[in-house]
């Protein structure tokens, strides 16, 4: 029974493979507005690096940041927190599943005065405060931007705990909760 739960263990980290780590280098490129910065990096996709301030005196989500400063963005259906083209691009998705982990618009946000995080949230429920920055980038381009005092933000973590930490960590508590299953079963 033991071995029941130790493979329930190895199953689920087989099934749910570890993802690339969240760390994101940051660069001094975009100095931080008093609203919103909303920055849009489609240069793998032969677009244009796009840095716009959106003027809120409120906290904005995400999706309204982004079309209050004038981008475009379609929802994947199935999936409707994710963005499956901005202004268009890339042309060739289909929008209707997630597309793989190397070719997905990436969200990304920062509160004022901090380096970027991966966003944990969709577009449509991520909260970006005033004096905060929200980006797109797609594979092969990260977003960039200077702290608001104007310092040089150094390359690095983004402070989160790395995605493997956590799917080591639903493993475990999946075995373990298997192994608590076939105790149980045990007693008399």
């Amino acid at each position: 029974m033991i071995r029941a739960a130790t493979l329930v263990g190895v199953v689920v980290g087989t099934l749910f493979p570890v993802a690339a780590s969240t760390a994101v280098p940051v660069s001094v490129t975009v100095p931080r507005c008093a609203g919103i910065s909303v920055v849009v990096d489609a240069t793998p996709l032969a677009g244009e690096r796009v840095v716009r301030c959106v003027e809120s005196t409120e906290p904005l989500l995400a999706g309204a940041a982004f079309t209050e400063a004038g981008f475009s963005l379609e929802r994947v259906r199935r999936l409707p927190g994710a963005v499956c083209r901005i202004d268009g691009l890339p042309a060739d998705l289909a929008c209707v599943n997630m597309p793989p982990a190397d070719g997905y618009w990436k969200l990304y946000w920062a509160p004022a005065d901090a380096d970027w995080s991966y966003a944990s949230l969709g577009v449509d429920s991520l909260e970006i405060p005033v004096g905060g920055a929200v980006g797109f980038s797609w594979p092969g381009a990260e977003p960039s931007l200077a702290t608001s005092t104007g310092e040089d933000a150094e390359e690095g973590d983004d402070g989160g705990v790395p995605d493997a930490v956590v799917w080591a960590g639903i493993a475990v508590v999946l075995g373990a909760l298997a192994l608590l299953i076939q105790l149980r079963r045990r007693r008399p």
